[in-house]
Order: C-alpha cells, then structure tokens, then sequence
C-alpha cells in the first residue's frame, strides 16, 4: 500500500469523529456559553480591523479587553453570516487535526498502520473531548497547538534535530495568544519532565518562549498575561463559591440540579471516579502500568524505548496534575482539574494503540473481539451524555421562548437587562440590541463583586445602582 493510500486511511476516524461530535448540534444550533462571546470579538475584529481596547456597547461593567487573541483572529476570516450558523462545527473541525495528528504520530513512532487506527479510534472515543467539541471551545482550538508544540519539543530531545525545536517555539508562541489553561498545563508538564529526566532543557524552552513572547508579542500578550495572573487571584479568593448560584449560594443535597451541575458536584465529592469518568481509557492505561510494575507484562510496543517513557511520563504528569488540582480545594483556582487530562490524551491514545498492536498479534481475534465491545460501550456512553448535556439542556441553550424573550426585547427602547445565573449573560449580550448585567473582563468581574458569584446585596439595589429595566431569571 503506497503511502498516500495510508494517509487517506488516516482520515475516515477523524470524519467519523466528526460526525459523533456535531450530531446533536444539528438538532440545538444555538448551545453554548463562551460562544457568543468568541463571535461577538470576531466581529469586531472584522468591522475594525483590529483588537478592541474595550467593549462598551454591550456590557453594563466594562474592563480593558483581555483575552487571548488566537480563536478569535481565526474566527475573524470568515464572514459573521457563517460564523454564526456553523459555530457548531469549528471544535469538531479542530479536533479532526488532533485526531489525525494521533495517526500520524502513530504511525512514525511505532510504523504499524493497525496502531496508528486503534490510537484514533481511542482518542476518538474520550467523553470530555467529546462534549468540549460540542460548542465553540478554545480548549480544543488550543489542544492543536499544545500537540504541535509539545510532540516536537519530545522528539528535539529525542533526536536533537533542530528543526523540532523551532517547530515547537512556534506553535508555543501561538499556545501562548490562545489559551490560559493550556499554558498552565504545559508548564506543569515541562517541570515535570525536567524533575523526572533531570534535564533542565524543557523548563529553559518554556522559559525562553515566554519571554520571547512577552517581549515580541506586543502589548497584547503583556495584558493577556496580567489578565492571566488576575483570574488566577480572582478565582482563589473566590473558590469556595466556584459552582455556587448567584441567588441561592452553595448547592444542597436538596436542591434541583441539571446533569451537568449534578457531575460538578461529583468532581468535589469524588475527584477520582470524576476524572476516569471523563476519560475511561486512562483507567485502563492505569491498568496496564500496575499489572507491568508488579508482574511481566505480555505486551510489547515498538516505539522506541526513550521515546515511549517520554510519553508515559507526558501522560502521567497530566493526570496527576488533574488528580492534585481537584482533590486539593486551595489548588482548584488553577482551574477545573479534568481539563488537565485533556491535554494528555495525545500521548495516551498513542501508548494504548503501540500497545494494542502487540495485544492483536498475541490474542487475534480476542482482542478485536474486546476492543469492539469496548468501542460500542464507550460510543454508546458518549452519545447518552450528549442526549443529558446537549440535547436535554435547557440552561446554556438559546430556546424558543428565549427566542421569543430577545424578539421582545429587541422591539423595546434602551434595554438594560440582567441575566441571573450569568451563564447566559453572553447569549443574551449577542442577541439583544441593548446592554447585558455581564463582563468580558477580569476587571470587569472585580467590579461585579455585589453580583458575582454570589448576590451580596438586595436585588432592589443592584437594580437602582445599574439602571436595569429588564431582569431574566
């Protein structure tokens, strides 16, 4: 088989993904929460050509713009009209690159064709990337040049080409435009990787990147990274009421909550069966590692020995970082600890399928018999959350008597309105000719201290203090 023909091969996974992962956005168009916000910037940026320095006709609290640049410059090459229909497909359309990336790096590690397609179908198959793909997500639009960036970076000290090294400082510098967490994540690793491989060589890249970014990315990264430093500050003074209601305070036992809040309530009560749920095959990563520590595994890869603890160490470093993040409240400000472990399921995915090779050529058609239940398993599993996350949502879903609410509201004069919770605040700001009781800006959350996350004075006065004539709860 010629290697074009091999190629082509490597993108029926990726189309399938695809297809798994736009399925129930084809019945809601309009699910989402940061989406709004991504097209609101990329329309701008169209009009003006450049970045705003603040957005004053849509929020009722204002602060200097502040996030990363990277999605929406993307997001600004194509006309709104689009934009705003097909929103839905852009994670997906990023997560085919990741996918195909998984087979590519495959197959050149391991040169097995087999390995390179259970690695896809593995990565394919993880529920968090799943459902993070259901809406316009910079963890996704990010993941593709962590991958791109980090896999090279690994083969530089591999193989000490160069021409690795360069490929990893530029999509770093691009990482760093793009997403916060995905920095923090990175950073996690280097560190990490130095300790574990006494080699200060990933620490001093990630060291030197950043200030080559700080230095030569203009102002815009300088305000990222001071937003960057504030959210972090913001969210530790505030981590007790991260999943609280802005009205209701901290969620009892007792209270109505939907799926999703139910599973963010399983994160803090049990981080560890949270953290596999988001991503079954780490437990049989896991697995894999403990029968070969304690007992001769009868599994063999043919990835070369260096390059295959660079990945199990990249792999373990993610879910570790996940595990201590969630299980440790004063380190949640560093963000929802399963995030972490979508940035290790490139390596991961990798190991199973070098490994899933070895599991065929010694078991036959057992193992494709096993495979194939799992794979209908975690499909099924899949599409059972999309129908409780997507499909039955009602809370981050723009529905026909929201609709009905901004078709009113866009008939009336000088709209102030306030959205309780604010998860819907982005929406509403897209949609409505007025001003929305929401922010864009760290700074803009400071100010919303009387508000956010929790109400701390009478509604009256928040009512009195911004001029809103409109409430929506």
């Amino acid at each position: 088989m010629t290697s074009e023909y091999i190629y082509v091969i490597g993108l029926i996974i990726p189309v399938l993904s695809f297809l798994l992962q736009i399925w129930p956005r084809l019945i809601n168009r309009y699910f989402g929460i940061d989406t709004w916000r991504h097209l609101m910037f990329a329309e701008y940026v169209r009009k003006h050509k450049k970045l705003p320095e603040e957005i004053k006709d849509r929020y009722l609290v204002t602060g200097p713009f502040n996030y990363p640049p990277g999605i929406i410059f993307f997001l600004a090459l194509f006309p709104k009209k689009f934009a705003d229909k097909y929103q839905y497909i852009f994670s997906p359309l990023f997560d085919i690159v990741n996918n195909y990336m998984v087979f590519f790096a495959t197959l050149y590690l391991t040169n097995d064709l087999f390995a390179a397609i259970i690695a896809q179908i593995i990565a394919a198959l993880v529920p968090i990337i799943v459902i993070e793909a259901s809406n316009l997500s910079t963890r996704i639009f990010s993941n593709v040049f962590y991958i791109f960036s980090f896999f090279p970076l690994l083969l530089y000290t591999f193989t000490n080409n160069v021409i690795f090294l360069i490929i990893a400082g530029i999509f770093l510098y691009i990482l760093f435009l793009s997403h916060k967490l995905a920095i923090q994540a990175y950073l996690f690793t280097v560190i990490g990787l130095s300790i574990i491989e006494r080699d200060p060589i990933y620490i001093v890249f990630f060291i030197t990147a950043f200030a080559f970014t700080y230095v030569f990315g203009g102002n815009i990264y300088r305000i990222v990274f001071r937003d960057h430093l504030l959210i972090l500050d913001y969210w530790r003074r505030n981590i007790d009421f991260r999943f609280a209601h802005q009205f209701r305070g901290l969620p009892k036992k007792k209270d109505s909550m939907d799926f999703v809040q139910r599973m963010y309530m399983l994160s803090l009560r049990n981080p560890y069966v949270y953290l596999i749920a988001n991503n079954p095959w780490l437990g049989v990563f896991l697995g894999i590692l403990l029968y070969d520590f304690f007992w001769n595994l009868p599994l063999t890869t043919t990835i070369h020995p260096i390059m295959f603890n660079k990945l199990i160490t990249w792999t373990l470093i993610g879910l570790v970082s996940s595990l201590i993040i969630s299980a440790i409240k004063p380190l949640r400000f560093l963000g929802e600890g399963q995030r972490y472990i979508e940035y290790c399921v490139f390596p991961m995915a990798i190991i199973l399928g070098s490994y899933a090779a070895s599991a065929f050529q010694l078991y036959g058609q057992l193992f494709l018999v096993v495979f194939g239940i799992t794979v209908i398993g975690m499909t099924g599993a899949i599409i059972f959350l999309q129908k409780k996350t997507i499909l039955e949502d009602t809370s981050r879903t723009i529905t026909k008597g929201l609709w009905e609410i901004i078709s009113y509201l866009n008939s009336q004069k000088q709209v102030r309105i306030a959205v309780f919770p604010f998860q819907m605040g982005d929406a509403m700001m897209y949609f409505l000719n007025g001003k929305v009781l929401t922010t864009d800006s760290v700074i803009g959350l400071i100010k919303l201290k009387d508000v956010f996350p929790i109400l701390k004075k009478p509604l009256v006065e928040i009512i009195k203090k911004y001029r809103i004539n409109y409430v929506l709860f």
